[in-house]
């Protein structure tokens, strides 16, 4: 029975962190991977529990500075020194530049 529920927990993950994914898909990632971020560093960003509208909620709220704080320092509730999702300037500038991008928009 413990494996048993080891794999339901599993899938579960999985089928969490997929529809997290999708919520970058067409938005800061795409198919054609032409977007703002691949999609392993989409999947990077859901495998953090985070969803597309989190990173929008940040951007409203804190702007530049929100984004980056969440991507690029550990969970505070970490006792790891890692970064959530990624130190790249590159990456975390791609991703402000799309909330700057869309926030124009609205």
């Amino acid at each position: 029975m413990c494996k048993l529920s080891a794999v339901m927990a599993n899938m579960l993950y999985l089928d969490q962190r997929h529809e997290l994914l999708l919520t970058f898909s067409d938005n800061l990632f795409n198919v054609t991977d032409t977007g703002p971020i691949k999609r392993s560093m989409a999947q990077n960003i859901a495998d953090s529990d985070l969803s597309y509208d989190d990173l929008h909620k940040l951007y409203t709220r804190f702007v530049r500075r929100g984004i980056v704080a969440m991507l690029s320092n550990p969970p505070t509730t970490s006792s790891a020194k890692t970064t959530r999702v990624t130190r790249t300037k590159r990456i975390l500038a791609a991703i402000v530049r799309h909330f700057e991008e869309i926030s124009n928009e609205e």
